[in-house]
């Protein structure tokens, strides 16, 4: 059996975009993305809500904010010359609308005086910005928090935050949960996020924690973390890890994949992302959460999705296909390895491990350990693997190739291979009609179609096993001399 290429099934995976900054007035969260826009959502539930995003015009390539409830603030600078003046840029938080009555001018960085602004924070009537004024002597400055009423937007001296005097140490990133700010400090190579109390602005040593991650945001109960497409979430009070508060802020489709007859999963960060595997159109409704994991492969046999997480140790975790349901019962445990996809002929299940080049085999109806059904597949990068049922495909980045194993006895089968063609190939998905191979760079999955054997039916997508004739069953159809059914 050969596969015949089908570009009219080709489809391009969407792009996505990276998220750099954030604020919350303590019942919305707002995190900017790369297209300048503040997308919302709601702090209680992590829901989003489309209807309080709105646009932001902000000269920075990270885009910290802050919020007295009332009115949101982003750091912007604009230059001129040798000179940059920096500000904090002003909406309104219940519409979004720009408010530049309430802009804060911070200060001019020139050529004869080096002043940086970055990184707001506020306890809700008190702004801290955190600045540094080169002193000279090396990489040195003084570094402080400066402060501003935020009703009035005056400046408050009196509750400035000394940090350093002439030294090359730094503080980046700030979170407050109301009562405590804290910032990212580096001190003598050590770093770690310091605590003040914000009505005293006194050092408060018992609330200091390691660092937590980059673009902090938070409702005064949250922390997160913002990452590329993922805000990982901390108890503000304690610190403490909590991955049910996590958000995952957009879907960038990763070219792992696995397919059903009608649906096509693409694994990104934290979920698999749907598609119609007739048309390559996104279908949102069947999403599914996968949660945290190092997202690797998929496959299914009708019932089951399992999705592959590689790591130490790795795991695949099961769904019930028709409804998307976990399904915990059918989990398997996969122990070390570099595992990377999954693939199945109805009977047996296999897991590549890219490190040991090898395929794997796990019974599917047990889950049980089936060692004398592993496959050697050689020192080749591999990163996808399907079948049709009785042949197994395994993708190699390493020679552009699709090579082929008889499922049944385990050997190569090079009369099916595939030659994919020059190209950054990184996942393979497929059902009864067609199967896809990804690849990154264009971001495109390639079709071809599987013949339809002659004692099989298609209707489209679907797998004929019955026929009727009016309420009867119709026992056995030819074609010709060929048995097409029963």
């Amino acid at each position: 059996m050969t596969l015949t290429r089908n570009a009219d099934r080709d489809f391009t995976l969407e792009g996505g975009t990276s998220f750099r900054g954030g604020v919350s007035d303590g019942t919305t969260l707002w995190f900017i993305d790369s297209d300048n826009m503040a997308r919302a959502y709601v702090a209680s539930t992590r829901a989003k809500d489309s209807s309080k995003d709105f646009p932001v015009s902000v000269g920075f390539r990270s885009v910290p904010g802050v919020s007295d409830g009332t009115t949101l603030w982003f750091m912007h600078s604009v230059a001129s010359g040798s000179n940059r003046t920096y500000f904090l840029r002003a909406y309104a938080a219940a519409t979004g609308a720009r408010d530049s009555d309430k802009d804060i001018t911070l200060g001019t960085e020139t050529e004869a005086s080096t002043n940086f602004f970055s990184d707001p924070v506020s306890d809700g009537t008190t702004i801290w910005v955190v600045s540094r004024t080169f002193t000279g002597g090396g990489i040195r400055y003084t570094t402080r928090a400066v402060a501003y009423n935020a009703a009035t937007r005056a400046r408050d001296s009196s509750k400035d935050i000394a940090f350093f005097t002439n030294s090359p140490n730094s503080v980046t990133e700030s979170f407050s949960d109301g009562t405590t700010l804290w910032f990212r400090v580096v001190e003598n190579s050590t770093e770690g996020m310091r605590a003040y109390t914000a009505a005293t602005r006194a050092r408060d040593a018992s609330k200091e924690t390691p660092v937590l991650g980059g673009n902090l945001i938070s409702d005064g109960t949250t922390l997160w973390s913002i990452g590329f497409t993922v805000a990982t979430a901390f108890a503000a009070s304690t610190r403490a890890r909590d991955p049910s508060k996590d958000i995952v802020l957009t879907f960038i489709p990763g070219t792992n994949a696995v397919a059903d007859s009608t649906t096509i999963w693409l694994l990104g960060a934290r979920k698999a992302g749907a598609y119609v595997a007739a048309t390559g159109a996104r279908d949102e409704s069947k999403d599914i959460e996968l949660g945290e994991g190092s997202w690797v492969g998929g496959v299914t046999d009708g019932t089951t999705l399992w999705f592959v997480s590689s790591g130490s140790p790795g795991f695949a975790r099961a769904y019930v296909a028709s409804t998307r349901a976990r399904d915990s019962s059918k989990d398997i445990n996969l122990g070390n390895g570099r595992w990377r996809s999954a693939v199945t002929d109805g009977t047996t299940l296999w897991f590549v491990d890219r490190g040991s080049f090898m395929a794997r085999a796990w019974v599917l109806s047990t889950g049980a350990r089936d060692s004398a059904k592993d496959i050697w597949l050689g020192a080749h990068e591999w990163y996808g693997s399907i079948s049709d049922g009785t042949t197994l495909w395994f993708v190699s980045d390493t020679f552009d190739r699709a090579y082929a194993y008889a499922a049944d006895t385990r050997e190569a089968d090079t009369d099916k291979d595939v030659s994919l063609g020059r190209g950054d190939w990184r996942g393979a998905a497929g059902n009864n009609r067609t199967v896809w191979f990804f690849q990154n760079s264009p971001r495109k999955g390639t079709a071809y179609d599987l013949p339809t054997p002659p004692s099989k039916i298609m209707l489209g997508e679907t797998l004929v096993e019955k026929l009727y004739l009016g309420s009867t069953e119709i026992q056995a159809a030819y074609l010709g001399d060929t048995k097409i059914l029963g």
